[in-house]
């Protein structure tokens, strides 16, 4: 079993960019009481969870409940292969369009349409694109390696530590968060955030 499956490697990213966003939310001055809601959402051209559904809309719950934890966060999955699952007009033009169909008279996708084409044209925006797909295509091969080699779970447990530990190294090289509250939050020394921080490309 391999680690880099769409589900684990869509659910880590999911994981990222909440901390990220919370982090910076934190480190102008907002209390932790007051983290605003926030919503991460992935368009994806595969089934994440298998389901043939087009519209996955997850939260945390408790098992035992199945009550929702009113964290105030969400992971929204968008599946452009999937036909079930009940979504809006617009959705479903705009699921088809990444799908690849010739989708036109739909307002909400003319406007992508012309959005995608306005980037397309962009040379600065194309460079920062292009050097975000490799970064994730290297850490899909690198997480396949430790998933095969040591085995999903433990593999997982690594990998959030992992992007919990860049999140805050990113953080602390840019100068938006404190060495030691860095530290503090990921489970680490100062030291050793100090020298994370400096080996973060």
């Amino acid at each position: 079993m391999l680690l880099a499956t769409p589900e684990v490697v869509v659910g880590s990213n999911a994981r990222h960019y909440q901390a990220l966003m919370d982090a910076t939310f934190l480190q102008r001055g907002g209390k932790v009481e007051a983290l605003p809601s926030s919503v991460v959402i992935f368009v994806c051209d595969f089934d994440p969870f298998g389901k043939d559904l087009r519209l996955y809309d997850c939260r945390t719950t408790c098992i035992q409940t199945r009550d929702v934890v009113p964290d105030r966060r969400c992971s929204v999955y968008l599946s452009a292969t999937a036909t079930g699952g009940e979504v809006s007009d617009d959705l479903d033009a705009f699921l088809r369009y990444v799908r690849g169909e010739d989708v036109r008279g739909n307002a909400f996708v003319d406007g992508v349409r012309e959005v995608v084409h306005s980037c397309l044209e962009d040379e600065s925006w194309m460079e920062a694109y292009m050097t975000l797909e490799e970064y994730y295509e290297n850490e899909v091969k690198q997480r396949v390696k430790v998933g095969v080699k040591k085995g999903v779970e433990e593999a997982v447990g690594k990998a959030a530590k992992q992007t919990k530990l860049d999140t805050f190294s990113a953080l602390v090289r840019d100068g938006l968060l404190d060495v030691g509250v860095a530290a503090e939050r990921a489970g680490v020394s100062a030291e050793e955030m100090t020298k994370l921080a400096a080996e973060v490309r």
